[in-house]
């Protein structure tokens, strides 16, 4: 009896990697227009210290909601960013991020580089906090719609540790859907 399931299974597995190869395989982008709004998802590692602790997390999941303009050559832009982090250093105990980012690029046709400046906000179970975020970020047009990236953050932020500071790098795999 359960040959029908894997049957079923097999068709919808079937179905989506042919939705995702049909968009893969559209029509290229040659003069990379990055106009307009893009929806994405992204998995990362951060690697956080304290005055005195350090911590990682491998596998961060996020999502991220943004737009952007293309005036020839420069593109100008912002996002907003939310990760779910579970990550220890010290006593305190990382549990969500989120990030608002404006960000400048060049457009080198199918290909974005971008730096980005913004603010994040860090929630541990017993507090939270606000700071500075600066990065860079490449991302590669496959085509019209579907984008590759990644991205290289550095954030500060004061007051999560109890008379310090926390700083963390984070790297970030991307995929975006333009629309």
């Amino acid at each position: 009896m359960p040959m029908p399931a894997v049957r079923q299974f097999g068709k919808r597995n079937c179905l989506a990697v042919s939705a995702v190869m049909a968009l893969v395989c559209s029509t290229p982008v040659s003069s990379g227009d990055w106009s307009g709004f893009l929806l994405g998802a992204s998995i990362g590692r951060h690697e956080a210290r304290t005055s005195s602790m350090t911590g990682r997390d491998n596998a961060v999941p996020g999502l991220h909601l943004g737009y952007d303009l293309d005036f020839g050559q420069l593109v100008l832009g912002g996002e907003v960013e939310v990760e779910r982090a579970q990550m220890q250093v010290g006593s305190v105990e990382i549990q969500d991020m989120q990030r608002i980012k404006l960000r400048a690029g060049y457009d080198f046709g199918q290909v974005l580089g971008y730096m980005t400046v913004g603010g994040v906000r860090a929630e541990s179970g017993q507090n939270q906090d606000i700071g500075a975020v600066v990065g860079v970020g490449l991302s590669y047009s496959l085509n019209q719609n579907l984008q590759l990236g990644g991205e290289l953050l550095y954030q500060d932020i004061d007051g999560l540790n109890p008379g310090g500071f926390m700083r963390s790098n984070s790297l970030s795999l991307r995929a975006s859907f333009r629309f």
